[in-house]
């Protein structure tokens, strides 16, 4: 998930075949999200939390045997960013293995942290999805083989024309009713004392219980939510953000870093508040 609890859908992919990629760069695979034939880039028709055997991995969480690298061969070093574990997940499937999504575990991957979706992201991205398909396609048909370089060609300059007339879009602002969840009030006391200390946030409100908060989040009223990291764990804080995706803004508190992390946009990068210390 992102930092708003949104599903990625890159989490689960189809090979970037020739029909494919058309559907993807065509924006076919958009309209009908959902449909095997259409939707094969995403694999939108399987459900987000079962387990799958699907083609592509996203490399921000994929664990595999030594023995299956050994033999299908790791990264390849051409991919700078993007596309290499689309290229390692089809290796992988070459040397006769098979893929398989865990839609039952789940992880919170920041987007945007390491490019801003700008012209350096789209000429990485674009320049990916070349190699990809001269690596691996360039020996078939060379009318669908040119058809897809074509495609990425035309996508490239379509995607920089946005990005240059869109520019980057506005972040929300910080202020608001915050909701504080910790594990425990004596934890909520704490992490509240370095919270308040924060010059933009107006209303702190301390919650020891799950259940208190999904009921501000179905009622919309906690605009901004920190969990606090010290005294509940990483799986309840994701699986929370994933049960109510963009109810409010979600960050993360590491009181022992005086920190509070958090990434509302796409694309854009997040934000990391620092807390005064008021302890020796």
């Amino acid at each position: 998930i992102d930092g708003t609890g949104h599903f990625l859908p890159e989490s689960k992919r189809g090979f970037p075949s020739p029909q494919t990629s058309l559907f993807k760069l065509t924006g076919l695979a958009g309209l009908f999200p959902r449909s095997e034939f259409f939707g094969h880039y995403y694999m939108g028709w399987l459900a987000e939390r079962d387990n799958h055997e699907v083609e592509v991995l996203s490399g921000a969480f994929m664990m595999v045997k030594k023995k299956v690298l050994e033999e299908a061969g790791s990264f390849d070093e051409q991919f700078f960013m993007y596309g290499e574990d689309i290229d390692l997940s089809y290796r992988i499937s070459q040397a006769g293995y098979r893929n398989f999504y865990v839609g039952e575990a789940a992880i919170l991957h920041f987007k945007g942290e390491s490019t801003r979706k700008d012209h350096r992201y789209t000429r990485m991205f674009y320049n990916a999805m070349d190699i990809f398909i001269r690596k691996h396609y360039r020996g078939g048909p060379l009318l669908p083989f040119r058809l897809m370089q074509a495609g990425i060609g035309i996508a490239s300059l379509l995607s920089k024309t946005r990005n240059h007339f869109r520019g980057e879009k506005a972040k929300p602002a910080q202020a608001g009713n915050i909701a504080l969840l910790a594990g425990m009030k004596a934890a909520a006391s704490e992490a509240a004392a370095l919270l308040e200390k924060l010059v933009q946030v107006s209303t702190v409100l301390q919650l020891a219980d799950v259940a208190e908060l999904q009921g501000l989040l179905e009622k919309r009223k906690a605009e901004v939510v920190v969990f606090d990291a010290g005294s509940l764990t990483y799986g309840q804080i994701v699986s929370i953000m994933a049960d109510y995706p963009g109810k409010a803004m979600y960050k993360i508190m590491n009181k022992d870093a005086l920190t509070v992390l958090g990434s509302d946009i796409k694309g854009v990068r997040g934000d990391i508040w620092r807390l005064a210390d008021n302890r020796d």
